[in-house]
């Protein structure tokens, strides 16, 4: 089989899933035992790869909150949704250390 530890199942939508799809056929390493895709117009989604380094970058290093950084993903950062930030911008979160 492929790689060793716990069987992984990848999960992508949009440029998501040409993403997952990448890192299914490109890391022969990892023990991907499925793969889900979800609207994927493959094309386009890996078009706009060559631009994620320039928002990658664009994005804060920290946060004062988590109130912030959801303002900054619906201000800027990529979401026109506030709720649905509210959900996804917290786990892409760590404290800093020494903080609680």
């Amino acid at each position: 089989g492929r790689g060793g530890g716990p069987p992984l199942l990848l999960v992508g939508h949009s440029l998501g899933g040409a993403i997952a799809v990448w890192v299914a056929a490109e890391r022969k390493e990892l023990p991907v035992q499925g793969l889900a895709v979800i609207d994927v117009v493959e094309g386009s989604a890996l078009d706009s790869l060559k631009h994620m380094n320039a928002f990658l970058d664009s994005r804060p290093s920290s946060f004062p909150s988590v109130d912030r950084a959801v303002a900054w993903a619906t201000s800027g950062g990529g979401m026109r949704n506030g709720d649905s930030a509210g959900v996804s911008m917290p786990a892409q979160l760590k404290a800093a250390p020494g903080l609680s």
